[in-house]
């Protein structure tokens, strides 16, 4: 998607991937789509264990203590 619209907006997307990857905060801002349901629904279904969870956290999809679905972001109005 990056590469279909960053051009048209100047965008460069290869830039654009380097400096988010290069965030402090890369892995709390990654994890945030999945910690809203994909993390949940795949620890109800037993697929999130002690033995892999390791494995999400080195990937950046699951950060912190919250599996539980809710947002860690705050919400804007």
């Amino acid at each position: 998607m990056l590469r279909l619209l960053g051009p048209k907006y100047g965008l460069d997307p290869d830039a654009v991937v380097q400096t988010m990857h290069s965030l402090e905060a890369w892995g709390f801002l990654n994890s945030e789509p999945f910690m809203h349901t994909v993390m949940p629904n795949l620890k109800r279904l037993g697929l999130i264990t002690e033995r892999t969870e390791q494995r999400y956290r080195d990937r950046g999809i699951l950060f912190g203590d919250n599996a539980d679905g809710q947002s860690l972001l705050p919400i804007v109005s």
